[in-house]
C-alpha cells in the first residue's frame, strides 16, 4: 500500500511555483503541467509533473531514465515524492488528463497550444472507439448487449 501524503491547500500553490522555478531552468523543457491527486485530493501519493521537450532532446528510449533523473532531482528541492512524465512520448490518455491540471510555465505557448489541440482531437477521435472496446470488454458471453443511452 502506498504512504497518502497531505499539504494545506494552501501551500500547495508555493510547491507549484518552485517545482516551475526549477524546471524553468532547464533549457530543455518547453513546459511543464502538474496534474492529478496533488491539485485534486485532499491526499497524495506523489506530485504528478509532465513536461514536454524541445523536439530531439531525449530519445524515446531514454524517457524513462530522464524522468527517473529528473523526479529524484526535483524530490530532493522540493521534499515530496514527484513523478515526472515526458509528454512528448506519453499516451494521449494520460496527456489528455495533462491538459486538465496546471501550467507551471511555458516558454512557448505557441508550441504548447499545438499540443494542446493535437491532444484533443487525437483523445476525441479515440473516445468512440475506447468506450466500445470497454463495453465489449465488459459485457460478459450470455449477457444480453446493452445499448449506449
Amino acid at each position: 500500500m502506498y504512504r497518502r501524503l497531505s499539504l494545506p491547500e494552501k501551500e500547495r500553490p508555493s510547491i507549484c511555483q518552485l517545482a516551475a522555478r526549477l524546471l524553468a531552468k532547464r533549457k530543455e523543457i518547453i513546459f511543464a503541467y502538474a496534474f492529478g491527486s496533488f491539485l485534486e485530493e485532499a491526499a497524495f501519493r506523489d506530485i504528478d509533473i509532465g513536461v514536454y521537450l524541445q523536439k530531439d532532446t531525449i530519445p524515446r528510449e531514454k524517457a524513462l531514465e530522464y524522468e527517473l533523473s529528473l523526479g529524484a532531482e526535483l524530490e530532493r528541492e522540493i521534499h515530496y515524492p514527484v513523478d515526472i512524465k515526458v509528454l512528448n512520448y506519453a499516451p494521449v490518455t494520460l496527456c489528455h488528463s495533462v491538459t486538465g491540471g496546471k501550467v507551471l510555465f511555458s516558454h512557448d505557448d505557441e508550441v504548447r497550444y499545438e499540443w494542446v489541440e493535437k491532444t484533443w482531437d487525437v483523445y476525441l477521435d479515440m473516445q468512440y472507439f475506447l468506450r466500445n472496446s470497454l463495453r465489449d470488454l465488459l459485457l460478459s458471453p450470455g449477457q444480453p448487449d446493452r445499448k449506449r443511452k
